[in-house]
């Protein structure tokens, strides 16, 4: 049995979740039936989330966090900050995630709407 799985790059920052068709082919023609309509869910922590408080507001199933050290919104091991969401701000390091809890944004980002 041969196993071909896509790979998604997307480099935009437009839109920071996709939901995208699944399907299963097997021996190159035939596609396996879908009557639940099942789709892989494409999602993208740093898009449309430029700012701590945008990062921390994203849906937590996704596990998208703020990289202190690294400034953006990213996966746990994304960030080069050292990954620890228990190091203090003022070290400037850590990862923080809205599920922790005490994690507080420092230098705000305000914009005029």
């Amino acid at each position: 049995m041969s196993v071909f799985l896509s790979q998604y790059d997307y480099e935009g920052g437009g839109i920071s979740d996709l939901p995208v068709d699944l399907s299963v082919v097997w021996n190159g023609n035939f596609v396996i039936d879908n009557p639940f309509n099942i789709q892989a869910h494409l999602y993208k922590c740093r898009a449309l989330r430029d700012s701590c408080g945008m990062c921390l507001k994203a849906d937590p199933r996704f596990e998208c966090g703020w990289c202190v050290q690294d400034k953006k919104c990213s996966l746990r091991q994304e960030c080069t900050g050292g990954g620890n969401s228990h190091m203090p701000l003022a070290e400037g390091g850590g990862w923080m995630h809205a599920t922790s809890g005490n994690s507080r944004c420092t230098h705000p980002k305000i914009t005029k709407e």
